[in-house]
C-alpha cells in the first residue's frame, strides 16, 4: 500500500518556514514543560518509596512471615465487616 518512506534532509526543509511562538508564549510553554517534568519527577520519587515500603511486606506476607487477621482488615475500613 505505501513504500518506504524516504529520508528527508535539511535542504528538503529549508524553503519552508516554522512559524515560532511570540517569547512570552515560549516562557509558558517553557513552564507548563517544567510544571509537567516537576510533577514526573515527584511521582517517580513517590512510586519507589512506596515500591520500597510494599515489596518487603508482599514477600513477608507471600512467605506467611506475618498473617493479616481479617477483623484487623475491616477494623480499618477495608473489608466487608461492621
Amino acid at each position: 500500500m505505501f513504500g518506504p518512506q524516504k529520508k528527508i534532509n535539511i535542504l528538503f526543509l529549508k524553503p519552508w518556514s516554522v512559524p515560532l511562538p511570540d517569547e512570552s508564549e515560549q516562557e509558558e510553554i517553557e513552564g507548563a514543560f517544567s510544571m509537567a517534568d516537576q510533577k514526573t519527577r515527584f511521582a517517580s520519587a513517590k512510586q519507589q518509596e512506596l515500591q520500597s515500603v510494599v515489596r518487603p511486606l508482599l514477600q513477608e506476607l507471600i512467605t506467611a512471615k506475618i498473617h493479616v487477621n481479617s477483623a484487623d482488615f475491616c477494623h480499618r475500613g477495608f473489608g466487608g465487616g461492621k
